[in-house]
């Protein structure tokens, strides 16, 4: 389980993780009961070493 508060809220707890396969290979998403859009963390950015090309609106 994951917990993570957004600025002054409180804290949520991950309710499951699912595996999604993405253009770039397999990546855990942690499930959270809120109203979030999409959040891939720069740390995963980083360790997956993809990049947004906004251009053609893309991980690469």
């Amino acid at each position: 389980k994951l917990s993570i508060k957004f600025r002054k809220g409180s804290i949520i707890v991950s309710i499951s993780t699912i595996q999604i396969l993405t253009e770039i290979r397999k990546i855990d998403f942690k499930v959270l009961d809120t109203p979030t859009p999409f959040l891939l963390c720069l740390a995963d950015i980083d360790r997956l070493k993809v990049y947004f090309n906004n251009t053609i609106d893309k991980l690469v």
